[in-house]
């Protein structure tokens, strides 16, 4: 006995498989259970090679901004590097990455206002300069591969419950874990920018967490 049907499995990055016939025979059921499987598989492949790099710290306020050290850091949690050429950011400042630009495995990069001010007041060596600046109020940072795809975004706040040491008081903002939804005020702590040792809130590979994702920010104090 058997039935047949036809059906679709589509991706946005263009994987596109068909399963014709299901046959309902103990022998077809695991064949039509393993390519499942194998599509479920390679569709979180797919998601994994695009949310690779995350926008990890951003440092938009600082207490004197004539001194043009605003920077944005990003972040490959991944095993192997990453290439970024022609990535842009398309939205709350504009920079283009040139080719080869590389970011290695679990490695960081960082695109600075004005590299030169960032490396003398930080001792980091930055792309830039960008385009724009960066609101003191909060705004939209998006990040687009060389198709246009966005890979990550984030919409920060100035103030509770986003960290509030990075509203002019000398701090950046540290992204605490990459798997962390990251336009969610809590996901972020207060961090001293410049070329110090890495602070690691939750490694990125550490399976003794877990991670419910909320719907709203949580309630300023009164």
């Amino acid at each position: 006995m058997f039935w047949s049907c036809s059906c679709a499995v589509t991706h946005p990055v263009g994987v596109d498989m068909k399963i014709i016939r299901l046959d309902s025979t103990p022998i077809g059921v695991l064949k039509q259970a393993f390519a499942i499987w194998i599509i479920c598989f390679l569709l979180w492949i797919c998601g994994q090679a695009r949310a690779e790099i995350v926008i990890n710290e951003i440092y938009y306020d600082p207490p004197d901004p004539t001194e043009q050290t605003e920077f944005i850091e990003l972040h490959n949690p991944g095993a192997a590097p990453v290439n970024i050429a022609g990535w842009r950011f398309s939205d709350g400042v504009g920079y283009v990455f040139g080719p080869d630009t590389m970011i290695s495995a679990e490695g960081y990069l960082v695109v600075a206002r004005n590299p030169a001010a960032c490396r003398n007041g930080f001792g980091v060596i930055a792309f830039g300069p960008w385009d724009g600046s960066l609101a003191k109020s909060g705004e939209t940072i998006e990040l687009r591969d060389s198709a246009g795809r966005v890979v990550d975004q984030v919409d920060y706040r100035a103030g509770f419950p986003w960290p509030t040491a990075a509203k002019g008081g000398g701090a950046s903002m540290e992204l605490i874990h990459p798997a962390l939804g990251n336009s969610l005020g809590g996901s972020w702590r207060s961090s001293r920018p410049g070329n110090t040792p890495q602070t690691i809130y939750v490694p990125a590979q550490s399976d003794g967490w877990r991670f419910r994702k909320g719907t709203t920010e949580a309630s300023s104090p009164i």
